[in-house]
């Protein structure tokens, strides 16, 4: 199958925008809507008779081993080949689909397929609108240029048409072809030689070649789980390494240390972001302020904003800014379900512990006093309460404390390890378990969360992720950066006073309040206050638990109108989401809009919410 090249990739967003009034209808569907959808979709030609799919994932029914349900992602045509195609009800999401399969259906052998379809009946998931008919499912073979515009796009397959013309896949087995012959003939050719010399030696050697080859094979399978060890170790030098250069961490011998002086903390860090790195980073007092009062506060902190607006570069800016701390930058994979993801796992027929660079990180911050920010980057690209769910509870706990694995494997190493220390002799067997048993040992059955880690996200907005859901929202803060520069007034003052080095700030003093509990909850009721008023909007008001986190974070604060304003964008505004056809929904926000004029930004926010199509979103 060839992938189109010249098709229009508007046809669907042409149909949802033709259907709006249609499909803003079928938020919560019923069978009835899922079968208007299909006759619908599939009488106005987008897509013709069959959808072209790929593989998700499959899940085995526990109550029937003969049939398992098979996830597929929709996909469309465009120039570049097939991409994921949007939700026709939610575009700011990928279009899944799902079927009950026999267990016997292999769905692996192709990276798309083609297939038939028909309505969702299913009433847990409505939602998808469709489904495939399993038995319909044909693989879709690609040829080399295909699969060439897969990788590069269809600029790299003009540069492969310019190389060996337009004719690829013959000209490529052609002279793979050739090569193989040469070397087939040149290793024919040598092994005749080989043969006419040593045939008379043959029998004579053949029992010393078996003595050697035995040698051989034991010399060469210690030396491979050595050059193992090896090869972790070299690996984590360079991890560690990377780490530093990515960081532009200073000299801590060399550099000045600074006071940290709550009067002035927020011009000095600002300062210290621009001289201590060499890409002059500039980030505004307000941005700046959210950052420092979520991590002395340890509330999840999520950066939010498009690519290019430094949000790794503030995590890194900020460790780098206080003596002893350090930041860890851990790439989120789309693959990513569970916490094994995050954290590792254990492999009982082999007694060892597979890590993680997360694992790594958290062990390294309970070798320092100093703070460890560990910021998952792009976090959104699975579903954060899968693989962090754990953590979100932890984080609510006063001793967090992780199990890796069972207790009575880390005991039985230990144990080992002590015999093993006093014995006089020892088998090649005892040194290869010892070995591993010491290997094990050094990660514990039970982590505890150092007090010292911060966690961070960023996010990534486009419309391969997975939203946010409420849990995650209610239990962080959100910090927005965007493309807006600071004025020349503001950037000529950070130039005029090169502050550099690093703020003595133990995490003790890091975090220690400068305001009362009681001096707090009234600034905190103000934005219950007007949480309350959103009712009508499905998870929009705060909690009982985010009133504690607002009461923490203003114990570090000023107690002003513009913290109020900073706070309602980190911990209101990401909660709202809805459509503006939802009268009762929008009664409610406009009866905010009219409340909060004494907080700018915020107001700002909120029009730029409104008039944003749709749906009311902090998230587009």
């Amino acid at each position: 199958m060839t992938i189109p090249t010249n098709s229009s990739t508007d046809f669907f967003e042409n149909w949802v925008e033709d259907n709006s009034n249609f499909l803003n209808e079928l938020h919560n569907p019923t069978t009835e809507d899922t079968k208007s959808f299909y006759e619908r979709f599939k009488n106005s030609g987008v897509f013709g008779e069959s959808l072209t799919v790929s593989t998700i994932k499959e899940t085995m029914l526990s109550n029937d081993p003969k049939r398992k349900i098979v996830r597929m992602l929709v996909m469309k045509p465009t120039p570049n080949g097939y991409v994921p195609c949007p939700h026709p009800i939610d575009t700011n999401r990928s279009w899944e689909i799902s079927s009950i399969c026999p267990s016997t259906l292999d769905v692996t052998d192709s990276i798309y397929y083609t297939c038939s379809y028909t309505h969702m009946r299913n009433t847990r998931t409505l939602n998808e609108l469709l489904t495939f008919i399993p038995n319909s499912l044909t693989p879709v073979t690609l040829n080399l240029p295909d699969r060439l515009r897969l990788v590069g796009g269809t600029t790299l397959v003009k540069a492969a048409d310019d190389a060996f013309g337009t004719d690829i896949s013959t000209v490529v087995v052609e002279q793979v072809l050739r090569l193989k012959e040469e070397e087939i003939a040149a290793s024919l050719e040598s092994l005749d030689t080989e043969r006419k010399q040593h045939e008379s030696e043959k029998k004579e050697l053949e029992s010393e070649l078996q003595q050697i080859q035995e040698k051989f094979n034991e010399t060469k399978n210690r030396l491979s789980e050595q050059i193992k060890e090896l090869t972790q170790e070299e690996n984590r030098l360079v991890e560690l390494l990377t780490e530093i250069r990515l960081s532009e961490v200073l000299d801590e011998e060399n550099v000045p240390l600074l006071p940290f002086e709550q009067e002035n903390i927020l011009p000095t860090l600002q300062s210290l972001f621009y001289h201590n790195n060499k890409s002059a980073l500039l980030y505004p007092l307000d941005k700046i302020e959210l950052f420092l009062r979520a991590i002395q506060t340890n509330l999840l902190l999520i950066l939010n904003g498009p690519s290019g607006t430094g949000k790794s570069s503030l995590v890194h800016a900020f460790a780098s800014a206080f003596k002893g701390a350090k930041a860890t930058i851990v790439p989120v994979q789309s693959s990513w379900t569970d916490k094994q993801d995050l954290l590792g796992y254990f492999s009982p027929s082999e007694r060892r512990y597979v890590e993680t660079p997360f694992l790594r990180a958290l062990l390294d911050a309970k070798e320092t006093d100093g703070l460890h920010l560990i910021c998952l980057d792009e976090m959104n690209l699975s579903h954060v309460e899968y693989y962090f769910a754990e953590f979100l509870s932890l984080r609510e706990q006063k001793n967090p404390v992780v199990p890796l694995y069972p207790f009575h494997y880390f005991k039985e190493a230990k144990d080992f390890c002590l015999a093993y220390e006093n014995m006089t002799e020892t088998t090649y067997e005892e040194n290869i378990r010892y070995r591993d048993a010491r290997a094990l040992i050094a990660y514990p059955s039970t982590l505890v969360i150092p007090d010292n880690v911060r966690f961070i996200g960023t996010l990534n907005m486009d419309h391969t992720v997975k939203p946010l859901s409420p849990k995650v929202i209610d239990r962080s803060l959100l910090l927005e950066l965007d493309h807006v520069a600071l004025d020349e007034e503001t950037i000529e003052q950070i130039k005029s006073v090169p502050l550099t080095g690093r703020l003595d700030a133990p995490l003790s003093l890091l975090t220690t309040p400068s305001n009362q509990l009681e001096e707090v909850e009234e600034y905190a009721d103000l934005i219950i206050d007007l949480s309350k008023g959103l009712d009508s909007i499905p998870d929009a008001r705060i909690n009982a638990r985010g009133r504690q986190q607002m009461i923490r974070y203003l114990q570090y604060s000023n107690l002003n109108e513009q913290t109020l304003d900073l706070l309602l964008q980190a911990k209101l505004l990401p909660r709202l989401h809805f459509s503006t056809r939802n009268e009762a929904a929008m009664n409610a926000f406009n009866g905010l809009l009219r409340t909060v004029s004494k907080y700018p930004d915020t107001l700002r926010r909120l029009e730029r919410m409104k008039d944003d199509g749709r749906y009311i979103n902090f998230f587009k």
